[in-house]
């Protein structure tokens, strides 16, 4: 987190020239690699976009939420009491463009 600051605070200081901010950031933190110019303007357009260098705004962090409306699991539950077989069951999936699992457990709780 440190390190993102500095990339940023540097970045300001110097111009906004991605190159120096590498040279400076190597120099400073005594690393041998320094950042690429694309790591440094990536992390400007996230500042810039989202206000923070966390990595926990960015709003891409954890397990994705999936919900499906009931419609969808009813519709998913009668077709398999009409026909389990896994054929059907690889058809509808893609047609509601559900996931594996969520099928898996639809078959397995009707």
């Amino acid at each position: 987190m440190l390190e993102r600051i500095f990339i940023v605070k540097t970045f300001y200081e110097c111009n906004k020239s991605p190159v120096t901010v590498a040279g400076a950031f190597a120099k400073e933190l005594k690393v041998r690699s320094d950042p690429d110019r694309k790591t440094i303007t990536r992390l400007i357009e996230k500042l810039k976009h989202t206000g923070s260098v966390c990595n926990n705004l960015s709003h891409n962090v954890g397990r994705k939420a999936t919900v499906y409306p009931p419609k969808v699991v009813e519709k998913t539950r009668g077709m398999l009491a009409r026909s389990p077989r896994r054929n059907r069951l690889e058809k509808q999936r893609k047609k509601l463009a559900l996931n594996k699992k969520v099928c898996r457990k639809l078959s397995s709780t009707s």
